[in-house]
């Protein structure tokens, strides 16, 4: 839309939990680390950090907007059977999951992707372009 675009560092395996271990986070072993100019966010499911501490301030925890998961599978079969929205559907799980994905393709390139989001392509970048499509043998489904 109309907001900028934004600068994402994605760590991935063996590097992620060396910079978990490398700010004393030995415990932590996946959650997403938001980095800012005054201090930085770590959160998974179920609680979240401020980095250092002291950045925390005065800061009170926003109510939440969307209500509990009664979990993925629940909600799929409920949405197989009465039709029910679910709180993870296709239109925020459909991005959410190519951001989570290109993330990989970046890791694996070893490569910075400039990603086209119109023709689902990295722009100028063979390395990562080349693990966007799986290469079927002939006689099964290609993509």
């Amino acid at each position: 839309g109309e907001a900028p675009p934004v600068h994402v560092t994605w760590y991935d395996g063996k590097p992620g939990v060396d910079r978990f271990a490398a700010l004393g986070l030995t415990s932590w072993r996946n959650g997403v680390l938001f980095v800012g100019d005054q201090g930085m966010i770590l959160s998974n499911y179920s609680e979240y950090h401020f980095l250092p501490e002291e950045t925390a301030g005065d800061f009170k925890r926003p109510d939440p907007t969307l209500a509990d998961s009664i979990g993925h599978h629940e909600e799929w079969i409920r949405a197989c059977k009465e039709g029910e929205q679910p709180l993870c559907h296709f239109g925020y799980s459909g991005p959410l999951t190519e951001t989570v994905l290109l993330g990989s393709v970046a890791y694996r390139s070893g490569t910075v992707l400039d990603w086209d989001r119109e023709t689902l392509r990295a722009k100028d970048n063979h390395r990562a372009n080349q693990f966007l499509r799986y290469q079927y043998r002939k006689g099964w489904i290609s993509g």
